[in-house]
């Protein structure tokens, strides 16, 4: 349930964050209102539906071959640049998805904006296989 409201929280943030065609301010509510729905538990599938928003979208999205070329080559470039670097696969992926560790903490790492938190998008499994 928990799992469920965050992906939620996310989709209305994410709506309301883009300026799409979709999610204009015309047609729909706005963040203060969603909210407001969002923590008095009254928000409800037919809301989304309204919305034409997909609260699981982004883990529908099947890793494509492109986006996996992309993948790949975003690790080796990270691998190349940080030479001096032990890393693992887990570590890399923790790198690509933006995740601290005391190995490397996000004050240092979320410096290196080319690669802290660029593949969200993929899930960390496959990011630590690929690595």
């Amino acid at each position: 349930r928990e799992v469920e409201r965050l992906y939620q929280l996310y989709s209305i943030l994410k709506c309301t964050s883009m300026s799409n065609h979709l999610c204009n301010s015309i047609t729909n509510p706005s963040l203060k209102d969603l909210l407001q729905l969002y923590f008095n538990d009254k928000l409800t599938e037919e809301t989304f539906h309204t919305l034409h928003i997909d609260p699981y979208e982004h883990l529908n999205q099947p890793l494509t071959e492109r986006r996996a070329i992309l993948v790949r080559n975003d690790i080796r470039s990270l691998l190349s640049v940080h030479e001096d670097q032990q890393f693992t696969g887990r570590s890399v992926a923790r790198i690509l998805q933006g995740i601290p560790s005391p190995c490397f903490p996000a004050e240092v790492w979320g410096r290196m904006y080319m690669y802290w938190r660029k593949h969200l998008n993929v899930e960390f499994n496959i990011l630590c296989k690929m690595a």
